[in-house]
């Protein structure tokens, strides 16, 4: 789940992990920016459901909310949760500054992009959701010039299985999100008003916006659901102050 250009995103996130709760009970992360000058993500972690997870706990974080990125957790290589290292979101450290990333899927040739960074990041968990945000953060780095569309669809073309993301970076304010380019992995993006706020969803299922614009509903009585779509296969989204941007994969996938 994802979420942009709402003051109370925070309480928005954890209620949507609370509705995804469905999807995941081991563990329960959230993550945002801390400060936007300069950018600063914090990344907060918890064994156990989202609900049992407070708001207040999570404000105690100093997590500003307008942007932020958060999962639930039912581990599927592991057969249950043995460090917090292994709880979404994921995030990865460069010289240039950090990004992370929570995802839904499974990369099948996990062991051969493992060899791929093993002389470019030490990975410290065995998910594979760190795997994808230091493959991205790698091209970005390296090749692409901090381009993070451009190093997303360079790690589709190596990186191998099902799965949608979203991600943040410090490197400029904005939400990412894609899936992979054969689109196993459902992604819904939705823009919802809610009175003279317009703000911006990622899910990766379709009734958590539904229970979203009720929860805008009760705040103000003209909230809509403005525009919705599903992603198609290998689309990145970026969301930032300056608008909604998709890109579509031009690679050797089909």
């Amino acid at each position: 789940f994802g979420i942009y250009g709402h003051p109370e995103g925070l309480r928005l996130t954890r209620m949507a992990a609370t509705m995804l709760r469905h999807r995941g009970q081991d563990a329960f992360g959230i993550g945002g920016y801390s400060n936007f000058d300069p950018l600063t993500i914090k990344v907060v972690k918890r064994r156990g459901m989202a609900s049992a997870v407070s708001l207040e706990e999570l404000e105690r974080e100093e997590i500003l909310g307008e942007v932020c990125i958060g999962h639930t957790r039912w581990p599927t290589r592991e057969t249950q949760v043995t460090s917090s290292r292994e709880i979404h979101p994921h995030y990865v450290s460069s010289n240039f500054g950090k990004v992370a990333l929570a995802h839904n899927g499974d990369v099948i040739n996990i062991e051969k992009c493992r060899a791929f960074l093993s002389s470019r990041f030490h990975l410290y968990s065995k998910n594979d959701a760190e795997l994808i945000a230091a493959t991205i953060l790698h091209y970005a780095t390296e090749e692409c010039d901090h381009d993070f569309v451009q190093a997303i669809f360079l790690m589709m073309e190596g990186v191998q299985g099902a799965y949608s993301a979203v991600m943040m970076t410090e490197f400029s304010k904005a939400l990412y999100a894609f899936c992979d380019p054969f689109g196993i992995r459902p992604l819904v993006y939705a823009k919802i008003a809610e009175g003279k706020l317009n703000y911006h969803v990622i899910a990766s299922e379709d009734c958590v916006v539904d229970q979203l614009l009720d929860a805008s509903m009760s705040v103000s009585s003209g909230s809509a659901v403005i525009e919705k779509h599903s992603f198609q296969p290998g689309e990145v989204m970026r969301i930032s102050d300056a608008g909604v941007e998709s890109f579509a994969y031009a690679g050797s996938h089909s």
